[in-house]
């Protein structure tokens, strides 16, 4: 399990979009796309349209109103 760092992953990402925890099983998505309900934990911002940074990631447990 990667915890920081850069991560090439296997998908096609936007540049400058900070993606987070899906509220789909074992998914990714961009934290705007959560809704209210869904737990807002970040996993890194795309720095190119197939690598994250992991740098900014942060655990938060909060939930999105």
């Amino acid at each position: 399990m990667q915890t920081g760092g850069k991560i090439t992953i296997g998908a096609t990402v936007v540049p400058g979009t900070m993606y987070g925890i899906s509220a789909t099983a074992g998914g990714i998505c961009p934290m705007a796309d959560l809704t209210t309900g869904n737990y807002v934990t970040p996993l890194g911002l795309a720095i190119s349209t197939t690598v994250l940074d992991m740098a900014y990631a942060r655990a938060s447990g909060i939930q999105s109103a």
